[in-house]
């Protein structure tokens, strides 16, 4: 079971990587989605999950952004695979002081989508810290 938490205010976007996440590399796996539309979501529930697999987070948020969720986000969880998504704006050093598994912009193909989200994260399981391998061993 993989627990995936998607952080955007496009409710239309959401559902996109819900679709593309279940037509990919997660076909046939069990998977509980958590969406959030705002960062200041995300922090109110964050602590209610024990464990996220992946975060796929928006940067460009209203009220609190993408960066400053992540840093919160990672005080709690910092093994979770971080995968930013964003529309415009292109990776800065903020961005990589979360450690991100990957930035992604919205525009990509959903091939290119699928590989830095689902199939790129599944591909790498090991090389996460307390990787979800390790948990289901567990």
């Amino acid at each position: 079971m993989y627990n995936i938490g998607i952080v955007d205010d496009d409710k239309a976007f959401i559902a996109y990587m819900k679709r593309l996440l279940q037509s990919g590399a997660w076909e046939g796996e069990r998977v509980i989605f958590y969406e959030y539309s705002s960062g200041e979501e995300l922090v109110a529930h964050m602590q209610e999950q024990a464990v996220y697999d992946l975060l796929i987070l928006d940067i460009q948020l209203t009220g609190m952004d993408g960066h400053e969720a992540a840093r919160k986000f990672r005080k709690l969880h910092p093994d979770t695979v971080l995968v930013f998504c964003s529309g415009v704006f292109l990776p800065t050093v903020e961005a990589f002081e979360t450690t991100p598994f990957r930035y992604l912009l919205k525009e990509y193909s959903e091939e290119r989508m699928r590989g830095g989200t689902g199939g790129g994260f599944k591909q790498n399981e090991g090389t996460q810290g307390d990787s979800i391998s390790e948990r289901e061993k567990g």
